[in-house]
């Protein structure tokens, strides 16, 4: 009796369906021997943060570009010429715009004889000793002179009030008045000098005064230091 077989036979219909379906599938050890590579996705870098210094760069590029819109024409030039305003220099009034000081010198009171080289010195009362020697010495500063050459005792009386008035109004100011030596005079004392040195004396704002040095007159001027205090106009 023949061994029954464990092999199913398929029918000719069968095997042709069966084939149809593996149609086109590889065999498993085909594909094993087949090397398999698989690509990974890209990953791009991540992008630095901007610093604060780029950032206000970008901004104040782009403010600078929404500012030059429609501007067309370049610069012939990199430089800027500032106009300077000329100034005027300030103007010392004229001795007419001013008012005269008043009269206050006397010219009656009895005058000491006076010789062209004499030394006219005179210290009021506090002045210190050392202020006066450095007034005698020519080692103050002196701010603003005075020349009576060639004038008449009305008008350097006159000139001599209108200077002593508008003088600088500082404490110890020192100024240089020129009467000169009266050498025009002959024999005859120099007068200009003679009225000069009673005018001084008597008027509120001289403390001190002396024949200046060499270099400033000699003789013939005297340097004055001035009170601060200014006569009523």
């Amino acid at each position: 009796m023949p061994k029954e077989s464990n092999k199913t036979s398929l029918s000719k219909s069968d095997l042709l369906l069966f084939n149809q379906a593996l149609k086109g599938v590889t065999p498993l050890r085909e594909n094993l021997s087949k090397k398999i590579t698989t690509r990974l996705p890209e990953i791009s870098q991540p992008t630095a943060k901007p610093s604060k210094e780029e950032i206000t760069d970008e901004l104040d590029f782009q403010l600078f570009r929404q500012a030059m819109e429609g501007t067309t024409e370049p610069l012939q030039h990199d430089k800027v010429v500032h106009p300077v305003s000329k100034t005027k220099p300030l103007k010392k009034p004229s001795s007419s715009q001013q008012a005269s000081a008043p009269d206050i010198l006397s010219d009656q009171a009895e005058m000491e004889a006076i010789q062209p080289t004499d030394v006219l010195s005179y210290a009021d009362l506090g002045i210190q000793k050392r202020t006066f020697r450095k007034l005698r010495r020519g080692q103050l500063i002196t701010i603003d002179t005075l020349d009576l050459h060639g004038l008449n005792l009305v008008q350097s009386k006159k000139l001599l009030l209108d200077f002593l008035q508008q003088a600088l109004q500082v404490e110890g100011s020192c100024v240089l008045v020129i009467h000169g030596k009266g050498n025009r005079s002959g024999n005859k004392e120099p007068v200009l000098k003679r009225y000069t040195n009673h005018w001084l004396k008597q008027h509120p704002r001289v403390l001190a005064f002396h024949s200046a040095q060499l270099k400033d007159g000699g003789t013939g001027a005297v340097y004055l230091l001035l009170r601060t205090s200014q006569l009523p106009q």
